[in-house]
């Protein structure tokens, strides 16, 4: 009976022509390494060196077999077991720790590992063009990884794939990345004074990772993904706000991006913070996407549809919303291994790397999902940059692939994109229910862009919703609605400007950007300014009640309506909050009286909306007010806007410095 060997634990390292160093043995001396052959039935040969240590082998969870071995410094034996999956942990007296996982028994299916890379930035530049942050570019160029790799992350990811030809992946360049390398290839960029040329050293080290992903999508290696173009928290927008159309715009020209750079359509897609709600399925559907990935947590809450039950962990579902009949595939990622690269990335030293990168193979073959798809769905760069030691952690990815590849032509792993992985894995199991949720809150819970860091985050959210209003108010009066790609100047570049203000990158708790978030919304305020500033509230109170005028300075008539409320008035019929929505016609205006009695302090205020749209509101006989484009708030807003921006180019040039 043949054995299968499920990680042959080496010591060297492949050699790589990346620049990182063939891996020397380890300087202890020590390995463990469960052989290749074996020799008498079904038993498992193996040796070891480096003196006495404690050998344990599992199946699963179930411990079946442990030995204190103290004869010498080598060491050799075997273990009767019976067929199955197993992993071996041989625990030596310097504390070090060495994992390998086998297989006893007749050929298994190979444990499909589809890799979900997320490579992103967000979209660091103001409406003039000017850069507030040089993130894009400089991990393409920086010396980050030495001494391992001469140039940043971004090439390091491309060489990585280049140089280990086994590994496939499935990789979403974001769109607002690519963006900003296209800006840099064709006409240069503008970051704390400073122009960086088209031709310059920056621009011709982006070319050589465009070219190198490109290639890499060609030959069916690197799966592209698309997304949307700004990185919204698509689930908490759709759950909260409601914005289905904007997010649809935010998702339809982010797919432009990426498909002008392939030449491709792409199929599938990453969900930002993997935030979902089930209209999400119907926002894929509605854009030509049917693929994206999902947390373990998503997994845990969703319920199968009459008729299914949910297999497991490992492999791909369609997920159906009951009210449309529409569908998309969902692969759920693996929580553990998932979360391994992003918070078991403090690797001091070289060997440090090597043993993470065996214990990783390792787990991934625990999981026994021989048949199935096992997925790894992480940043694709933020766990490297910003790890103590990311020259090392860089090196932990290249010898990840390394192993993988070897265990590829063992024939017990096999890495697939995620088009790959439904052709051996199909997804034949239905959910009609996932859960509102997101990769670290979890289920209904949005507290990392929220609460997190609440006043600014709140401010954030308040001037974005003010922002929205102030455009959908325009679009409505002005009936203008045709789209991004059919629209006015105006309609899209306050659209574009709502994509910047919303990304999350600017919410997240621990570095949150107000500045971004209030130059944006304040560009869309200017952008809408002109159509809402052509039509005006007028309030005067009287002694029986209040005169109201709305005048229209627009070439068309628009409907619009008022909003009464407040307790210092009390109309002579109706209660408050009262509601009238009526015409008023091109070029004029329409007056009405409300009778009615005045009590108490005067607390009311009469609001002028388009739709649902409030754009305008007079308080207590004060006509300025904070939900107003025509207050003082809003004046001030570029002033304030300038100053906050000032101060983040600073900080951000400092820490650039630092950093080159």
């Amino acid at each position: 009976m043949r054995f299968f060997v499920a990680l042959v634990l080496t010591i060297v390292l492949l050699f790589v022509p990346c620049g990182f160093p063939p891996a020397s043995a380890s300087p202890s001396g020590m390995y463990f390494q469960i052989l290749p052959e074996s020799v008498v039935g079904q038993a498992t040969p193996w040796e070891s060196a480096g003196g006495p240590f404690n050998l344990s082998i599992r199946e699963g969870d179930r411990l079946v077999y442990f030995a204190s071995l103290s004869n010498g410094s080598s060491s050799s034996g075997s273990v009767e077991l019976p067929a199955g999956t197993y992993t071996a942990v041989a625990s030596y007296e310097n504390g070090q720790v060495i994992k390998e996982g086998f297989t006893v028994g007749p050929d298994p299916a190979p444990i499909y590992v589809a890799f979900v890379w997320h490579d992103h930035q967000a979209p660091n530049f103001y409406p003039n063009g000017t850069f507030f942050a040089p993130w894009a570019f400089y991990h393409v160029l920086s010396n980050e990884l030495e001494p391992y790799y001469p140039k940043g992350v971004y090439s390091f990811k491309a060489q990585a794939l280049i140089d280990n030809p086994g590994i496939n992946v499935s990789e979403e360049v974001s769109p607002p990345l690519l963006l900003q390398w296209e800006i840099a290839v064709s006409k240069g960029w503008y970051y704390s004074g400073e122009y960086h040329s088209p031709n310059g050293i920056y621009a011709r080290a982006i070319r050589w990772v465009m070219n190198a992903f490109l290639n890499l999508s060609k030959s069916g290696r690197d799966e592209w993904l698309t997304s949307f173009y700004a990185h919204p928290i698509s689930g908490y927008i759709l759950s909260q706000y409601g914005w289905f159309n904007l997010m649809k715009e935010d998702l339809v020209m982010g797919e432009n991006l990426t498909d002008s750079f392939t030449g491709v359509r792409q199929e599938g897609m990453w969900t930002p913070e993997m935030a979902f709600t089930m209209q999400n399925i119907d926002l894929m559907n509605e854009t030509g996407i049917r693929i994206t990935a999902l947390s373990e947590r998503a997994y845990d809450g969703a319920t199968p549809a009459p008729g299914f039950s949910k297999t497991s962990l490992f492999q791909p579902y369609v997920v159906e919303d009951p009210s449309t009949g529409r569908t998309s595939i969902v692969f759920f990622r693996d929580a553990y291994l998932s979360n391994y690269l992003g918070f078991n990335n403090t690797l001091p030293t070289e060997q440090a790397a090597m043993e993470s990168a065996r214990t990783f193979v390792s787990d991934i073959l625990a999981t026994q999902a021989h048949g199935g798809v096992v997925t790894i769905a992480s940043d694709g760069e933020n766990w490297i940059i910003m790890a103590k030691f990311p020259a090392n952690v860089a090196l932990f990815l290249n010898q990840t692939y390394a192993l993988l590849d070897q265990e590829e032509q063992q024939g017990l792993v096999e890495t697939v994109t995620l088009q790959q992985a439904l052709k051996y894995v199909p997804a034949n199991v239905t959910l009609n229910f996932v859960p509102t949720s997101n990769w670290v809150d979890g289920v209904n819970n949005w507290a990392q862009w929220t609460t997190g860091n609440q006043y600014v985050e709140t401010q954030e959210w308040n001037e974005l919703a003010s922002a929205h209003s102030a455009f959908k108010a325009a679009m409505i009066l002005t009936d203008n609605f045709t789209g991004l790609e059919n629209g006015s100047i105006v309609y899209r570049n306050a659209v574009i400007g709502l994509f910047h203000a919303s990304d999350s990158d600017y919410y997240w708790a621990q570095y949150v950007t107000p500045t971004a978030v209030l130059v944006w919304t304040n560009y869309v305020k200017q952008e809408v300014a002109p159509i809402l500033f052509s039509v005006s509230l007028n309030v005067s109170k009287e002694a029986n009640g209040l005169d109201i005028t709305v005048k229209n300075g627009l070439h068309r008539g628009i409907t619009v309506s008022l909003i009464v409320s407040g307790s210092g008035f009390s109309p002579s019929s109706g209660l408050l909050p009262m509601n009238l929505t009526f015409p008023v016609p091109a070029s004029g205006e329409r007056s009405i009286k409300l009778e009615g009695s005045f009590s108490g302090p005067p607390a009311y205020s009469v609001s002028l909306s388009a739709g649902p749209y409030v754009f305008e509101t007079y308080s207590s006989g004060k006509p300025l007010s904070s939900s107003s484009l025509g207050d003082l708030g809003f004046l001030l807003l570029p002033a304030l806007a300038i100053l906050l921006l000032g101060a983040y180019v600073y900080a951000a040039r400092r820490r650039y410095k630092k950093e080159v």
